[in-house]
């Protein structure tokens, strides 16, 4: 999936990935424009490296090119590496960088994965849950420009249903059941929700309700969860984590901005794959 309609051209759709790379990876990621190539150095391992050359027409045509790839060890996997993008038999026409930077950092990793999956936690022992039931949404508009429909998006008029006795007896809200959030105007428009189940429903009904051109819940953590096959420890919640705090929904300006805004690697790897950058 591209990151946004046809009307916007090839430069502009490579301008946001470069950016969403950027917000990704601050110190790993270069791009050249000069002559088109994208160089990434390996967080985990600094002496692991890429260097892609992107076809003109990209992203609209073509794919990236390897020219060059070296492992941990400095060894060259550049056929390792093409072969093993190959085998995930990427489509063509979408925004391919962010997947084979993927590819690659699993292909170079390969061997310390069975010792990761120890971390995981078997069903049988994640607790019970006994507070409200949290989830996250994540939505994609073809647009987000009308201005009460901006406002409604970051001022949700849905309140908590649970409460808890404060010290002087009466009761508030239940702490952290609030709705957080962060939305994007523009195209396409984007938004996150995340908090109570049922304020977080409530929500997106009134908004959906409202008149879209599109209005697509590209990602909902009832369905998909965030364990990616797997339950660790930090994946015991349906809860997003943002840079300014809980209980607020804020509108950015940019894509990179929601990245940014977003505190968990694991869940911006999940925001990338539901708006079709991963």
């Amino acid at each position: 999936m591209a990151l946004s309609d046809s009307s916007v051209t090839i430069s502009e759709r490579l301008d946001a990935e470069i950016s969403l790379l950027e917000a990704m990876y601050p110190d790993s990621m270069t791009f050249k424009p000069q002559n088109r190539e994208v160089h990434y150095t390996s967080p985990a391992t600094p002496s692991a490296n890429i260097t892609f050359r992107l076809p003109e027409a990209y992203p609209e045509r073509g794919r990236p090119d390897i020219i060059s790839a070296r492992d941990g060890s400095k060894n060259d996997v550049r056929d390792k590496t093409r072969h093993a993008v190959d085998a995930e038999k990427l489509e063509e026409g979408v925004e391919l960088l962010d997947q084979m930077i993927t590819v690659f950092e699993d292909s170079i990793t390969s061997g310390t994965n069975e010792a990761a999956q120890n971390d995981a936690i078997p069903p049988a022992a994640l607790p019970n849950s006994t507070g409200p039931k949290t989830k996250t949404v994540i939505i994609w508009l073809h647009h987000l420009l009308n201005t009460s429909k901006r406002k409604l998006a970051i001022t949700p008029s849905v309140t908590p249903s649970f409460t808890t006795p404060n010290k002087k007896g009466a009761s508030v809200a239940a702490s952290g059941s609030a709705i957080s959030g962060i939305t994007k105007p523009g195209y396409p428009g984007i938004m996150i929700f995340s908090g109570s189940k049922d304020l977080v429903d409530s929500h997106v009904r009134e908004l959906r309700a409202q008149n879209w051109q599109a209005f697509q819940v590209r990602w909902d953590s009832e369905d998909d969860g965030h364990s990616h096959g797997k339950q660790t420890k930090d994946d015991l919640g349906n809860e997003f984590d943002f840079t300014h705090g809980r209980g607020k929904v804020v509108e950015v300006e940019s894509m990179a901005e929601v990245v940014k805004a977003i505190v968990k690697e694991r869940d911006r790897e999940v925001f990338l794959r539901a708006v079709g950058v991963k």
